[in-house]
């Protein structure tokens, strides 16, 4: 390896792998007796979300590869800023509607599971802005969409176990409104001759008066025209 002018070296895709050091992440250098010079990352007490994210390439679990190490990183995210903000309520807030509750689609959490370097910023952003209003949800066909990255359920579950999601059962109500939403895209000549998750997923937030979180908005816009959706480019203060 060669140090450039500016003092720059590439660390070697194995070491950075072996020793959790990820893009942008914080090290520090250690100069020994011995003129050894040791890198190390940055312990989590001083960079908890990156130290953690570190994590997820040193516990690799799934199909995929996707560990739950930045997932975790998210739970302690929300739970950090959820403890810690100070919300300022109205002496009349009592009189006020509650604040809508999330279901939270399956891509979304995906992208923090992949650590997509396109979209998992925007993700654990909206999760945490829309958990501090009201909880989060997911449903059993969202957690089989999630499945798939992991081996064993136990993996599933471990890496979903601190993230404040509340779960709950596809109501029979949306099962029939699935089931018209299906109906609508075979008159439009879809292809598919079973009904789609997202006409469930979809179904389901607008039953239970649920917004929904999703980077597929035109899919279930198309066929929920009056379901609240946050996604990216959306009004994403609804």
């Amino acid at each position: 390896m060669r140090i450039t002018s500016k003092g720059q070296v590439t660390i070697p895709q194995a070491v950075r792998e072996k020793a959790g050091l990820l893009p942008n992440s914080e090290v520090s250098f250690e100069v020994r007796d011995n003129g050894d010079v040791v890198i190390k990352p940055v312990p989590p007490s001083t960079s908890p979300l990156r130290a953690a994210a570190g994590a997820r390439q040193r516990q690799r679990t799934g199909v995929q590869g996707h560990g739950d190490g930045c997932i975790h990183a998210l739970s302690a995210r929300l739970r950090t800023r959820m403890t810690t903000s100070n919300p300022v309520r109205e002496p009349d807030a009592r009189y006020l509607p509650a604040p809508r509750a999330t279901l939270v689609d399956s891509n979304v959490l995906i992208d923090v599971l992949a650590d997509d370097p396109q979209w998992a910023e925007w993700s654990i952003d909206q999760l945490e802005r829309l958990g501090q209003k009201a909880p989060l949800v997911i449903n059993p066909l969202i957690l089989g969409e999630l499945s798939p990255r992991f081996a064993c359920a136990a993996d599933l579950e471990q890496a979903l176990a601190g993230l404040p999601l509340q779960r709950q059962s596809l109501p029979w109500d949306a099962a029939f409104l699935a089931g018209q939403a299906f109906k609508v895209y075979r008159q439009s000549q879809g292809a598919r001759r079973s009904a789609l998750p997202d006409f469930y997923i979809g179904a389901h937030a607008l039953v239970a008066d649920l917004r929904l979180l999703t980077r597929d908005a035109p899919r279930y816009a198309t066929v929920f025209p009056k379901l609240a959706i946050v996604s990216p480019g959306s009004n994403e203060g609804v």
